[in-house]
């Protein structure tokens, strides 16, 4: 008979931290004659009395269209971090995407992101991070309907649960009149026990 051993590797932390902060930055850019850009993101932080639990979702869409022969191009990309997390499941899939109809050459690039993390206040786990990321060469054409002009927006929810806590938003966008487009965020939030 097999004997298999199951306890966990973890010890105890000399004191607990006094801080769990969550991160997320994202980006779109968009280069043609028409574009968009485009961020959405949302990031919650909780303390949970032992633990901080933290999770968030983002979407970053950049789609471009240039007459036949001229420069399209687009790149997006979303990424959340959580620092002192001892378990971190997180998922992100990219698809890109270009094509030629008859109104001229199109690039699409879509990412979008999923994370969950929960963090020990005084057991130290050696950090546990399950990634599952997918690069899709396909599918996003249908972000290029209705496309007119540049136009660049974000929208973002930072929420922080905690005794005392901390939240900021940072949102930059900026187009280019038959050029450009491009939307960029950084969302923060920090809860102190």
């Amino acid at each position: 008979m097999k004997s298999i051993n199951m306890r966990p590797t973890f010890s105890f932390k000399d004191k607990p931290q006094n801080e769990s902060t969550f991160t997320y930055q994202g980006e779109a850019v968009a280069i043609g004659e028409d574009t968009s850009a485009s961020v959405k993101m949302i990031l919650d932080l909780s303390d949970k009395w032992i633990l901080s639990i933290a999770k968030g979702t983002s979407e970053a869409v950049a789609v471009a269209r240039s007459d036949p022969g001229n420069t399209v191009y687009t790149d997006a990309s979303g990424t959340f971090f959580d620092s002192d997390a001892d378990i971190i499941f997180e998922r992100t899939e990219t698809v890109r995407n270009t094509w030629s109809d008859e109104s001229g050459d199109w690039s699409a690039t879509v990412s979008t992101t999923s994370y969950f993390a929960i963090d020990f206040y005084w057991i130290d786990f050696p950090q546990k991070h399950i990634q599952i990321s997918s690069d899709v060469a396909a599918g996003a054409g249908r972000y290029g309907s209705g496309l007119s002009g540049n136009t660049a927006f974000g929208q973002g929810a930072v929420t922080a649960a905690g005794e005392s806590s901390l939240t900021q938003f940072f949102l930059d966008v900026f187009t280019l009149e038959d050029n450009l487009s491009s939307a960029s965020m950084v969302g923060y939030a920090s809860v102190f026990v």
